[in-house]
């Protein structure tokens, strides 16, 4: 059985998409936010899979190969081609940039299922700017690779620890999201709040934080 990092105290939300056979189920936080400025965590399960062919998952180049970021309904939002784990354009009207931060791989269930969380940095500026941390779930199974889940948060606010860790000793991931609460402006985000995701499939989310 797949490791399920569903969020436990978020609501689902079945999603037909017709797009390269994603099927979706959007989620958002059972917490308090700002109906206008949120929510700014979102995780969305996929059945997205790679035709190119595999021997092990770690023979997968992440760090060089094509990548599709998804928004909270399942439809593509950015592809782009990274190249040493960086992609970048510039223009007139401002500018774009993808960071491959890290890659962790999960314990296999088997000897021919495996998992792996690719951990990317999304920033885009122009008229304003955003920083979105994106964490993408894998299965490699019968030698193909196949997306099925993808987390992403906003990592727009100041904090003097890290916006997503993974402890490869417990293969826990946490992540730290800005977080509008009611009544909250677009410049002032007054809280962040923290999830945290496991190997096992256990799920913990914390309450807003008010920042200092």
């Amino acid at each position: 059985m797949q490791p399920n990092f569903a969020m436990a105290m978020m609501l689902a939300v079945l999603v037909s998409v017709p797009d390269s056979s994603i099927e979706v189920s959007a989620q958002s936080p059972n917490v308090a936010y700002d109906s206008n400025m949120g929510p700014t965590f979102y995780d969305v399960s996929f059945n997205y899979s790679d035709s190119k062919a595999y021997d092990a998952i770690e023979d997968v180049d992440f760090r060089n190969r094509v990548l599709r970021i998804f928004n909270d309904r399942g439809k593509t939002e950015l592809t782009v081609r990274l190249k040493s784990g960086w992609y970048e354009e510039r223009s007139n009207f401002g500018m774009e940039t993808v960071k491959l931060s890290s890659i962790h791989y999960l314990p296999s269930h088997g000897s021919d299922r495996q998992y792996g969380v690719v951990l990317y940095s999304w920033f885009s500026a122009g008229g304003s700017s955003s920083t979105e941390g994106i964490a993408q779930v894998y299965e490699f199974l019968g030698h193909h690779l196949r997306l099925v889940q993808q987390l992403e948060w906003d990592e727009h606010f100041d904090s003097s620890k890290p916006k997503a860790s993974f402890d490869e000793k417990t293969k826990d991931l946490t992540i730290r999201s800005e977080h509008y609460l009611p009544g909250d402006s677009h410049c002032c985000v007054s809280a962040w709040m923290w999830s945290s995701f496991d190997g096992a499939g256990c799920v913990s989310q914390g309450e807003p934080l008010k920042l200092n």
